[in-house]
Protein backbone atom coordinates (compact mmCIF):
# COMPACT_ATOMS: atom_id res chain seq x y z
CA UNK A 1 0.00 0.00 0.00
CA UNK A 2 2.40 1.87 -3.46
CA UNK A 3 5.08 2.28 -1.94
CA UNK A 4 5.64 -1.19 -3.96
CA UNK A 5 6.49 -2.51 -0.19
CA UNK A 6 4.50 0.05 1.67
CA UNK A 7 8.12 1.71 3.22
CA UNK A 8 7.61 4.50 5.09
CA UNK A 9 5.15 6.52 3.03
CA UNK A 10 2.17 8.23 4.27
CA UNK A 11 0.42 7.87 0.84
CA UNK A 12 -0.05 4.36 -0.19
CA UNK A 13 1.19 4.85 -3.59
CA UNK A 14 3.78 8.13 -3.19
CA UNK A 15 4.50 11.07 -5.23
CA UNK A 16 6.30 9.33 -8.21
CA UNK A 17 2.87 7.86 -9.05
CA UNK A 18 0.55 10.94 -7.90
CA UNK A 19 -0.56 11.43 -11.38
CA UNK A 20 -1.18 7.69 -12.67
CA UNK A 21 -2.87 7.00 -9.20
CA UNK A 22 -5.36 10.26 -9.86
CA UNK A 23 -6.61 8.97 -13.54
CA UNK A 24 -10.21 7.56 -12.85
CA UNK A 25 -9.60 5.46 -16.29
CA UNK A 26 -8.16 1.79 -16.61
CA UNK A 27 -4.93 2.93 -19.04
CA UNK A 28 -2.94 0.02 -20.29
CA UNK A 29 1.08 0.72 -18.89
CA UNK A 30 3.76 0.62 -21.37
CA UNK A 31 6.56 -0.50 -19.54
CA UNK A 32 7.00 -4.19 -19.37
CA UNK A 33 10.11 -4.95 -20.91
CA UNK A 34 12.35 -6.59 -18.46
CA UNK A 35 15.02 -3.29 -17.58
CA UNK A 36 17.43 -5.30 -15.78
CA UNK A 37 18.03 -7.25 -18.97
CA UNK A 38 21.73 -6.20 -20.41
CA UNK A 39 19.74 -6.48 -24.12
CA UNK A 40 17.19 -3.62 -22.89
CA UNK A 41 18.75 -0.33 -24.87
CA UNK A 42 17.97 2.56 -26.05
CA UNK A 43 19.49 3.11 -29.84
CA UNK A 44 21.83 0.57 -29.32
CA UNK A 45 22.82 2.54 -26.03
CA UNK A 46 22.80 0.26 -22.37
CA UNK A 47 20.98 2.40 -19.78
CA UNK A 48 23.01 3.21 -16.46
CA UNK A 49 21.93 1.26 -13.46
CA UNK A 50 19.78 4.58 -12.37
CA UNK A 51 17.48 4.45 -15.03
CA UNK A 52 17.11 0.77 -15.07
CA UNK A 53 16.37 0.23 -11.67
CA UNK A 54 13.64 3.30 -11.97
CA UNK A 55 12.11 1.43 -15.09
CA UNK A 56 11.86 -1.51 -13.26
CA UNK A 57 10.11 0.25 -10.28
CA UNK A 58 7.79 1.53 -13.19
CA UNK A 59 7.12 -1.93 -15.07
CA UNK A 60 6.13 -3.93 -11.67
CA UNK A 61 4.04 -0.73 -10.08
CA UNK A 62 2.36 -0.53 -14.05
CA UNK A 63 1.54 -4.26 -13.98
CA UNK A 64 0.06 -4.31 -10.34
CA UNK A 65 -1.37 -0.67 -10.37
CA UNK A 66 -3.54 -1.78 -13.06
CA UNK A 67 -4.75 -5.66 -11.73
CA UNK A 68 -5.83 -4.18 -8.41
CA UNK A 69 -7.77 -1.34 -10.01
CA UNK A 70 -9.20 -3.99 -12.29
CA UNK A 71 -10.16 -5.37 -9.44
CA UNK A 72 -11.49 -2.82 -6.93
CA UNK A 73 -13.47 -1.39 -9.27
CA UNK A 74 -15.12 -4.80 -10.10
CA UNK A 75 -15.33 -5.78 -6.88
CA UNK A 76 -16.19 -2.36 -4.72
CA UNK A 77 -16.97 0.00 -7.51
CA UNK A 78 -13.95 2.20 -6.24
CA UNK A 79 -10.57 3.21 -8.26
CA UNK A 80 -7.16 3.07 -6.20
CA UNK A 81 -7.25 6.79 -6.06
CA UNK A 82 -10.64 6.68 -4.01
CA UNK A 83 -8.82 3.60 -2.29
CA UNK A 84 -5.85 5.50 -1.58
CA UNK A 85 -8.33 8.57 -0.06
CA UNK A 86 -10.60 5.77 2.45
CA UNK A 87 -7.10 4.83 3.44
CA UNK A 88 -6.01 8.26 4.66
CA UNK A 89 -9.25 9.29 6.23
CA UNK A 90 -9.33 5.76 8.06
CA UNK A 91 -6.02 6.86 9.70
CA UNK A 92 -8.04 9.83 11.27
CA UNK A 93 -11.38 9.36 13.18
CA UNK A 94 -11.68 12.95 13.28
CA UNK A 95 -11.31 13.89 9.83
CA UNK A 96 -8.75 16.05 7.41
CA UNK A 97 -9.06 19.12 6.18
CA UNK A 98 -8.50 18.75 2.01
CA UNK A 99 -5.57 20.86 2.88
CA UNK A 100 -4.09 17.95 4.50
CA UNK A 101 -5.32 15.11 3.05
CA UNK A 102 -3.79 16.47 0.04
CA UNK A 103 -0.44 16.63 1.19
CA UNK A 104 -0.86 13.26 2.90
CA UNK A 105 -1.68 11.91 -0.88
CA UNK A 106 1.06 13.90 -2.11
CA UNK A 107 -1.44 15.50 -4.98
CA UNK A 108 -3.08 18.34 -6.19
CA UNK A 109 -5.50 20.29 -4.15
CA UNK A 110 -7.75 20.05 -7.13
CA UNK A 111 -7.14 16.40 -7.79
CA UNK A 112 -8.47 15.83 -4.01
CA UNK A 113 -11.97 18.00 -4.60
CA UNK A 114 -13.15 16.09 -7.46
CA UNK A 115 -12.07 12.55 -5.55
CA UNK A 116 -13.87 13.99 -2.22
CA UNK A 117 -16.78 15.31 -4.45
CA UNK A 118 -17.26 11.52 -5.97
CA UNK A 119 -16.58 9.74 -2.75
CA UNK A 120 -19.23 12.23 -1.03
CA UNK A 121 -21.63 11.27 -3.82
CA UNK A 122 -21.03 7.46 -3.15
CA UNK A 123 -22.20 8.14 0.45
CA UNK A 124 -18.70 7.22 1.33
CA UNK A 125 -17.24 10.41 3.24
CA UNK A 126 -18.94 13.43 4.36
CA UNK A 127 -17.27 16.87 3.45
CA UNK A 128 -18.52 19.84 6.36
CA UNK A 129 -17.28 23.56 7.12
CA UNK A 130 -14.40 23.56 10.14
CA UNK A 131 -15.62 25.38 12.77
CA UNK A 132 -12.56 26.35 13.37
CA UNK A 133 -11.59 28.05 10.25
CA UNK A 134 -14.10 28.33 7.38
CA UNK A 135 -12.42 28.63 4.73
CA UNK A 136 -11.22 24.80 5.53
CA UNK A 137 -13.57 21.91 4.87
CA UNK A 138 -13.03 18.60 7.11
CA UNK A 139 -13.27 15.00 5.37
CA UNK A 140 -14.38 12.01 7.40
CA UNK A 141 -15.31 8.39 6.57
CA UNK A 142 -18.81 7.64 6.74
CA UNK A 143 -19.73 4.18 7.57
CA UNK A 144 -20.72 2.94 4.43
CA UNK A 145 -17.01 4.34 3.44
CA UNK A 146 -15.25 2.52 6.68
CA UNK A 147 -17.03 -0.78 5.44
CA UNK A 148 -15.78 -1.03 1.98
CA UNK A 149 -11.94 0.05 3.10
CA UNK A 150 -12.15 -2.53 5.27
CA UNK A 151 -12.93 -5.05 2.72
CA UNK A 152 -11.13 -3.45 0.10
CA UNK A 153 -7.87 -3.37 2.33
CA UNK A 154 -8.36 -7.20 3.30
CA UNK A 155 -8.50 -8.03 -0.40
CA UNK A 156 -6.01 -5.39 -1.58
CA UNK A 157 -3.45 -7.44 0.54
CA UNK A 158 -4.56 -10.98 -0.37
CA UNK A 159 -4.28 -10.16 -4.06
CA UNK A 160 -0.80 -8.74 -3.73
CA UNK A 161 0.25 -11.99 -1.70
CA UNK A 162 -1.38 -13.88 -4.50
CA UNK A 163 0.31 -12.72 -7.05
CA UNK A 164 4.08 -12.43 -5.39
CA UNK A 165 3.47 -15.95 -4.35
CA UNK A 166 6.43 -17.33 -6.59
CA UNK A 167 8.96 -14.82 -5.92
CA UNK A 168 11.13 -16.52 -3.30
CA UNK A 169 10.79 -14.68 0.56
CA UNK A 170 14.58 -14.12 0.55
CA UNK A 171 14.07 -12.15 -2.59
CA UNK A 172 10.96 -10.51 -1.45
CA UNK A 173 12.88 -9.73 1.66
CA UNK A 174 15.94 -8.28 -0.43
CA UNK A 175 13.56 -6.02 -2.09
CA UNK A 176 12.12 -4.78 0.51
CA UNK A 177 15.66 -3.62 2.18
CA UNK A 178 16.61 -1.94 -0.78
CA UNK A 179 13.33 0.14 -1.60
CA UNK A 180 13.43 1.28 2.33
CA UNK A 181 17.21 2.53 1.14
CA UNK A 182 16.06 4.42 -1.38
CA UNK A 183 12.84 5.90 0.42
CA UNK A 184 14.95 6.82 3.03
CA UNK A 185 17.69 8.37 0.22
CA UNK A 186 15.23 10.30 -1.77
CA UNK A 187 13.92 11.42 2.11
CA UNK A 188 16.82 12.43 3.66
CA UNK A 189 17.33 16.49 3.75
CA UNK A 190 20.23 16.47 1.28
CA UNK A 191 18.17 14.98 -1.13
CA UNK A 192 15.53 17.27 -1.05
CA UNK A 193 17.98 20.15 -1.26
CA UNK A 194 19.64 18.92 -4.64
CA UNK A 195 15.94 17.76 -6.23
CA UNK A 196 13.98 20.71 -5.31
Amino acid sequence: MIGLAHVGAKSQYGKKTALLKCREHDEEMSFLADPTEHSYRDSSVERNIETRVWLGVLAVHGDIFNRLNRAFSKEFGITLAKFDVLAQLARFEEGLTQGVLSHYLKVTGGNVTGLVRRLATDGMITREMSATDRRAFIVRLTPKGATIYTKARKRHDALLQEWFAGVPDDDMRSALHSLSALTRHFGSPAARARHD
